[in-house]
């Protein structure tokens, strides 16, 4: 089927895009000037341009479906440059924590419930604006526009042992794993967010080109075993990727210090990544489905770091000590990496049967 192409429609979407995303970014830089310190606004370009530039190196290079030239290659960093500025920058005032060193959580922080909503129509816009900036390939690049935007404040978070330390009780530490638990659900509704945008996008432009074609419509069992089988991969990888400089002690046996933002973010990638192409490859279902494990997978970090004996570590020999590196992951870190560990581990799965089809043909 040719693709038709509705260029009015595209355009004016693109124009409405661009309009949300400048209101949002006035937003947040209006928000974070009422700061009589100004502290929330400070934007450590050195680490948000060297995530924006391995984000580029890593995923540009990536194979996808259709062949790539150069300005295919553009084009993708223009997407992961752009989600990286509107979401991971301009619109950091809107979920800044209270001090530098802050993790990015809802307990006890400074997020606002209004300004936690408006993330999500910037993201919708992010997806949209996106899906122009990678045409004719949009449909695929655009997707990982917001997931690196969000990376971003996962890179520029507090850690969680920060987190702990400054509610250095018992008591609070089970009610901080407790409102993480759930924390995880809003994280992936930006993400969803702009895949409506960008899913948005393609539909006015009349672009019904899918991903890959599918081979029958998914059941409920379809779904949940995937969901299930992308944890169980990611889980052993990324607490063994994760793992920090480690202290033998003879009531807890070996336990780890707080990982580096950058190495939980390669564990989660590198997790999740092999999970999302194991899932693909050997169960031939959509990226929508492990991509939703992430918020899973988040529930079952919070419940299983709250626990009584792993959180004793913590408590009785340090709060930047953990029984295992899975417990120092932050929910924004875990639904923005793991996502984007989903979107490399799927192209290359499809890229590998593409491959195959054609030395079959051949």
């Amino acid at each position: 089927m040719e693709k038709t192409v509705n260029i009015r429609s595209g355009l004016w979407l693109f124009i409405v895009s661009l309009i949300i995303c400048a209101g949002c970014a006035y937003f947040g830089y209006h928000t974070s000037m009422q700061d009589s310190f100004n502290t929330v606004f400070s934007f450590k370009i050195g680490s948000a341009i060297s995530a924006i530039i391995s984000g580029y190196l890593l995923l540009t290079f990536l194979p996808l479906p259709v062949e790539q030239h150069w300005i295919d290659k553009v084009r993708i960093g223009m997407v992961l440059t752009f989600g990286a500025a509107v979401i991971g920058v301009f619109c950091w005032p809107l979920i800044a924590p209270h001090t530098d060193r802050g993790p990015v959580a809802f307990y006890n922080s400074s997020i606002w419930l209004f300004d936690a909503m408006l993330i999500l129509p910037a993201a919708f816009a992010t997806g949209a604006a996106a899906y122009f900036l990678g045409w004719p390939n949009g449909r695929h690049t655009a997707l990982a526009a917001v997931p690196m935007g969000v990376g971003i404040w996962g890179l520029r978070s507090g850690s969680m042992s920060n987190l702990l330390t400054y509610n250095n009780e018992l008591e609070l530490h089970h009610n901080i794993y407790m409102s993480l638990r759930w924390e995880g659900i809003f994280w992936l509704l930006v993400i969803a967010a702009g895949y409506v945008g960008v899913r948005v996008a393609a539909a006015l432009c009349r672009d019904n080109t899918p991903w890959e074609q599918e081979k029958k419509k998914p059941q409920v069992g379809d779904l949940i075993l995937p969901i299930v089988v992308t944890c169980a991969i990611a889980w052993p990888l990324v607490n063994f990727l994760a793992q920090s400089p480690k202290l033998p002690t003879k009531e807890y046996g070996i336990i780890y210090s707080q990982p580096r933002n950058a190495q939980i973010a390669f564990a989660l990638m590198a997790g999740f990544g092999v999970a999302g192409y194991a899932v693909k490859r050997f169960m031939k279902v959509r990226f929508e489905i492990p991509v939703a494990s992430t918020a899973l997978f988040s529930l079952a970090c919070a419940i299983y770091s709250g626990n009584d004996s792993i959180q004793s570590v913590s408590m009785n020999m340090s709060a930047s000590f953990f029984a295992h590196p899975i417990c120092a992951i932050l929910p924004v870190q875990t639904i923005a990496f793991g996502t984007i560990g989903i979107l490399i581990g799927y192209s290359i799965a499809i890229l590998g049967g593409h491959k195959k089809q054609l030395i079959m043909d051949n």
